[in-house]
Formats: structure tokens, sequence, C-alpha cells
């Protein structure tokens, strides 16, 4: 194992040296320094809103980096690494327990990993446990891991999403083509602060293959999809094997948040002054989802035979309880609101509170829903989807 430690500033770790205490993975640097190194991971289904509670927290020196990993052959969840670095345990719990307040004070749906699930999905990407004997061999622009009597090969490509004119819906589009190819392996979007450009992220994928697999090109089937050289595959040092298992930057390329954010955000593609004008964007953004939808009038739109969407901007609660009383018991209801000052009175409306298949949206709500929710065929019958639709 001499060849593959991790230095991080003045500490020295071995791969496999940590502890697990509950929720958080414990690194303790073996020289004279004494860093802990601690990681913990939240398990999500969206990933928009909780990017800016995150990113706050690098903002103020509270995590060290966290990094968004998708699995491929489970798309419905998303899972977050993040790092945290001090000298004593006390502050990085403490750090921990204040973010645990902050997501469910915003009422967010996530959750952190415990015990030997969060050792399991932490180790998940080396395919190995605390007690395997690996071996680590590099060949040519790709590495192998053998663990026991099983051999996994690793691609590792970064992703130039400068050459994308359409960001939006990249992320979901790249994760259900590698899945449709039947490719395994992990999409890692790593965050952390640079002083200079602010919050970056550094995107690349892990594409994982036993040596009986199909042996096809996976860069070349994706470039061709998207007619552009958007995966360029990286050969990788023994050394950076560490930098995998804790989901760092793997290369010294980044992109600055800000410049990016319609990739985590749908906010570019809406106007919310003009109701002809979001109906239209709203609407195409369905048919390239292929989700089906009916639209009744200006305000009403049925989707997928089961939810109704409405859009006001004018308050009137007696047409509004009349529409509620008319549908609420076949469809879940979502509610649009784009003036601010008539969402806060709308929620004001006591019976609203006894319907539980009614979310109440404004703007910001709205660009946090991730448009799966309209496919699901259960939404009236599952109260965790009901409560925990926005994230």
């Amino acid at each position: 194992m001499k060849n593959i430690n991790k230095m991080v500033k003045k500490g020295k770790f071995k791969l496999l040296s940590y502890v697990v205490e509950e929720n958080l993975i414990y690194y303790k640097s073996s020289n004279k320094h004494k860093k802990l190194v601690a990681f913990l991971i939240l398990e999500v289904e969206f990933i928009n809103s909780i990017l800016f509670i995150l990113n706050d927290f690098l903002k103020k020196g509270f995590i060290n980096y966290y990094s968004v990993q998708v699995v491929i052959n489970e798309l419905d969840k998303k899972q977050i690494l993040i790092n945290l670095e001090d000298n004593e345990k006390s502050k990085i719990v403490k750090i921990l327990n204040f973010l645990n307040r902050k997501i469910i004070n915003s009422g967010l749906n996530a959750r952190f990993l415990k015990n030997k699930h969060l050792e399991k999905q932490f180790l998940r990407i080396l395919r190995v446990n605390k007690n395997s004997k690996i071996k680590v061999l590099k060949k040519k622009d790709r590495f192998l891991i053998t663990n026991n009597k099983t051999t996994t090969i690793y691609e590792i490509y970064t992703i130039q999403l400068e050459l994308l004119s359409e960001k939006c819906a990249f992320l979901s589009d790249f994760t259900k083509l590698i899945y449709n190819l039947q490719q395994k392996g992990f999409l890692i979007l790593n965050f952390r602060m640079n002083y200079k450009q602010g919050i970056v992220f550094t995107p690349y994928f892990v594409n994982l293959k036993n040596k009986t697999d199909n042996c096809a090109d996976l860069g070349k089937e994706i470039n061709d999809f998207f007619n552009q050289a958007l995966l360029i595959k990286q050969s990788l040092r023994l050394k950076s094997v560490p930098s995998l298992l804790w989901r760092c930057n793997l290369h010294t390329n980044y992109f600055i948040f800000t410049k990016f954010i319609d990739l985590f955000s749908k906010s570019a593609q809406y106007d919310f002054n003009n109701l002809n004008d979001f109906n239209s964007q709203f609407e195409q953004i369905l048919f390239k989802k292929h989700i089906s939808y009916k639209r009744l009038n200006p305000n009403l739109l049925f989707i997928n035979q089961t939810s109704l969407f409405i859009t006001i901007n004018k308050f009137d609660p007696q047409e509004l309880l009349k529409l509620f009383k008319k549908y609420h018991a076949k469809y879940f209801i979502f509610l649009l609101i784009f003036d601010e000052e008539v969402y806060e009175e709308v929620l004001k409306i006591d019976k609203i509170d006894f319907l539980s298949n009614i979310k109440v949206l404004n703007s910001e709500k709205f660009l946090a829903l991730d448009y799966e929710v309209f496919k699901r065929k259960n939404i009236l019958e599952n109260p965790q989807i009901n409560s925990n639709i926005l994230s």
C-alpha cells in the first residue's frame, strides 16, 4: 500500500486506514501534524436546491469540498460526499450538526448515511472492502484494480462542458445516455472554492468495466452522439487512486459555477413575467422529456393524466377553492404563482393545509422541481412523495 498514500496539506493518510463513527468516516494523518480528514455522504433525490446550501458552506470555509456522485445504474438517487478537515473532532461534528439543521429547516429531502451503509457507499467506487487485499496496475490510459479474484478496469474521462450550446438538460441526458449504452460507472462533480474565481467545479466520468465486458470505445460513442469531442480520456497515475476514492478533482481543469449555473438551475429557460411565453417554454420542456400533457386554458394544464398544473397571478380565493374542490381527489395539484405577494397570500388560506395533494410553488420552488415527478403514476398514493416533492 505504500504507493497509494495521499498527501493532504500537512497530513499523510493510508487508503484504508479510516474509522467509521455514525455519520462520519475519519482519517487521521500518520505524521506529527495529526490532521483529521472526515467524510460524510448525503443521499438526495434532486440536487438543485441543496447545491446552494453547500456552496454557502464552502464560501464560509465550513467544508473543504464536496462531490456530487451519480451512479449510472441508480439514476433515481444521487449521493453527495462532503469533505471536512480540522485538528479537532468536536469542530467537525459541530459542522455536521449545523449542516443537518440547515437541511431540516430548508425542508429538503435528504438523509445522511450511517455506519455500515456509509462505509459501503464510500468504498463502492473502488469495489473493495476494508479487509481487501488489492493490487493496482497501470495499463496505458487506464488502470486496473484487482480485489481477491475480481479485476475492474477504470477509464477516466473529463467532460468539456464549454462545448455545450444547451446546458440545462445535459446532466440528465448524459447519464441516461450512458445507461442506455449499458455502461456502468460514476459521474462525479467536484465543487470547491477558488479564491480568485469563487465556486468552481470539475466534472469527470469514471467508466467501469470487467475483463469480459464489451470493449467498445465509450468516448467515441458519446462524442458521436453529441457531434463534438465532449469526452476526453485521461491517463491517471497510480498515486491518484486515493483521490478517486475521496472523489477529489482528478485534473486541473475546472469551470466557474456562476457561468454554468444553467446545468443546475432552470431559471434561464423561463419568462415568469409573461404567462403565454412561460406556457410555451414549459410545454416545450415537457415535450422534450416525453411527458404527455393537455392544455385546457392558459391557466390549466393536465400532465401525464395524474397531475393538474395551475398557473395564476391574480388572487381569487373563491375561484381557487372551487378548483381545489373539483380536482384534488383525482389529481395531484401544482399551483404556480408568479407574484411573490400573491404567493404569500395563498399560503395563508387555512383550507390548503387539509389538502395533502396540493403543492404551492413560487418561481424559486418551481425551478427546484425535477420533472421526473410528473412521470410517477402513484403520485397520489405515496405520501412521502407528496411531502418531499421538492428539493
